[in-house]
């Protein structure tokens, strides 16, 4: 069996009949393919490409216990999908049922750890922080794909943004959930995920996709994320700046 098959066997444990379990199953494979795509762009040999590709399969592995618990995907109100996923997948021994080297099961873990971070500032080695960098930008542009064609709804702007996320949107960084009170708010988060892409292959994904452009016509009275719009547009036109 491939590893996308093992993969499928164990979600069919869940209810895949459900809207959100059946969003995590396709989220999973986008973002495995995404990661096989930007692994291959860093020219890295195909055991990494590979390593990458799985990576992105199992990443939000813990997702589906999440929402079968707790009937959320709100870290915050549930508990740390990643931490959930590692323990599935090597306190349970799951990850013995897939097709992959013990060699690279700290790599493994150690992205998926690092997935959801605010900002990457794990201490890892060369090898974790390179597949780490990987998935987040697999995992953002993914996100944004699920904006962009109506399967991650945002709301109608509010006149009024926080001053927090002005000031980190404007600053290129992404924004903290914390700062999050208006719906502009949440927009904003959501065109910022561009600010921590990590590589030239994955700002040129989003840029040649037109998924920013996409999410601007989406939203209703969208004058009032207009400068904001045009910046991240802007950032993403311009180029990498000395991304590799």
């Amino acid at each position: 069996m491939t590893n996308e098959e093992i993969f499928m066997k164990y979600v069919h444990n869940f209810d895949i009949s459900c809207k959100s379990i059946n969003r995590k199953i396709n989220h999973s494979i986008r973002v495995s393919k995404i990661c096989k795509k930007v692994a291959k762009s860093l020219n890295l040999d195909v055991e990494l490409i590979e390593l990458a590709n799985f990576i992105g399969l199992v990443h939000d592995i813990g997702r589906f216990t999440q929402w079968e618990k707790y009937h959320t995907y709100n870290d915050l109100k549930s508990i740390d999908h990643a931490m959930i996923g590692i323990k599935i997948l090597f306190d349970d021994n799951l990850i013995k049922k897939f097709v992959v080297d013990n060699k690279y099961y700290d790599i493994i873990l150690n992205a998926i750890k690092c997935h959801n971070e605010y900002i990457l500032d794990c201490k890892l080695d060369e090898k974790s922080l390179i597949m780490t960098k990987i998935l987040r930008d697999a995992d953002k542009i993914d996100i944004l794909y699920m904006v962009a064609n109506g399967e991650i709804k945002i709301e109608k702007p509010s006149l009024d943004i926080t001053q927090e996320v002005i000031f980190e949107f404007f600053q290129k960084k992404c924004i903290n959930n914390k700062y999050l009170n208006t719906e502009s708010d949440k927009i904003l988060l959501r065109f910022a995920l561009v600010f921590d892409l990590n590589y030239s292959f994955s700002l040129n994904y989003v840029l040649n996709n037109d998924y920013l452009n996409q999410m601007y016509k989406k939203l209703e009275n969208n004058n009032l994320i207009e400068p904001y719009y045009e910046f991240v547009q802007k950032y993403l036109e311009e180029g990498c700046y000395g991304k590799i």
